[in-house]
């Protein structure tokens, strides 16, 4: 009879113990922002077409992006010397961002435009980024096909 009382003991603070870790563990109360938050830069570029790294390279220097706590970020294209010579100026821009669960929206007030992205978190320090062509072509003055995925990493 102990032995049978001891056991369901054992067996409710266990079942007890597993509830509130799984309880303790749920995220849904996290905003999916917070991840954002922080220095970021594109570390590759594909597109419709594959890789686009390499190509992105041979004009600019670095895409980054600063994303504050309070909704704020700072976006900069730096372009290299030759495309600057080229007349092709580097491209600050800043403006608000919202995230969802699935979205993250760039509104850039200079550029006229909010980017929509879908996604991906890879982990705490990489993410991508996917939106279509034609809204990163009309932002950036890209040529780039279908979906665009930008890889991000926390710097």
């Amino acid at each position: 009879m102990k032995t049978q009382v001891l056991r369901k003991l054992f067996f409710t603070i266990i079942t007890s113990f597993a509830l509130l870790t799984v309880v303790g563990c749920d995220s849904s109360d996290d905003d999916p922002a917070d991840v954002f938050v922080g220095n970021w830069a594109v570390t590759s570029i594909t597109d419709g077409d594959g890789d686009q790294t390499a190509a992105f390279g041979a004009v600019a220097n670095s895409l980054t992006v600063t994303f504050e706590e309070d909704g704020s970020f700072n976006l900069l294209l730096d372009y290299n010397d030759l495309a600057n010579q080229a007349g092709q100026p580097d491209l600050p821009a800043a403006g608000t961002y919202t995230v969802t669960e699935t979205n993250l929206s760039l509104a850039i007030p200079a550029l006229g435009a909010t980017l929509p992205f879908t996604y991906n978190v890879v982990s705490n320090n990489q993410i991508e980024l996917t939106s279509q062509s034609d809204i990163v072509n009309a932002a950036f003055g890209t040529n780039y096909t279908g979906s665009v995925t930008l890889t991000v990493t926390r710097q």
